[in-house]
């Protein structure tokens, strides 16, 4: 078995946000694991080291699954990038330890880009107290500031 970690950009436009769901709704989780299914022809599922919303964007990500497939990871990704919509995009894969977990050692994490109308749902909901401490997070790592 082989663990996998990739990375994944995406524009979430027209997608319900990051985690699967049932009954048809398009995520981008689901689109990711239905064409690595085809192409490994084996169930996948995907960990990740966050979730987004509906309509949000995300540069970045890092996720991974197991396999059994001997298939090289390169392979795998060129193929992925083959099947999955314009706006998904897969990269940088390479093969980790089994004890590896997107959710737990990111490589990076993951980089949010919020939409208006969800960054203004976000935000409605914060008090005072914590919209500073979130502009001051915000500070501290973007060098615009």
């Amino acid at each position: 078995m082989k663990n996998i970690r990739i990375t994944i950009e995406y524009d979430g436009t027209s997608f319900a946000g990051w985690q699967r769901q049932s009954g048809g709704i398009i995520t981008i989780q689901g689109e990711i694991e239905v064409a690595l299914g085809r192409i490994l022809q084996e169930k996948i599922s995907l960990a990740a080291a966050g979730r987004t919303d509906k309509g949000v964007h995300a540069r970045e990500q890092t996720a991974n699954f197991v396999t059994v497939s001997s298939m090289e990871p390169a392979r795998i990704v060129h193929s992925l990038n083959c099947l999955l919509p314009d706006t998904i995009r897969i990269s940088n894969p390479t093969e980790v330890p089994e004890d590896f977990h997107a959710r737990h050692r990111p490589k990076r994490g993951v980089i949010v880009i919020f939409s208006l109308r969800s960054l203004q749902r976000f935000m409605a909901g914060l008090r005072v107290v914590h919209l500073e401490s979130l502009i001051l997070l915000l500070c501290r790592r973007l060098p615009v500031c």
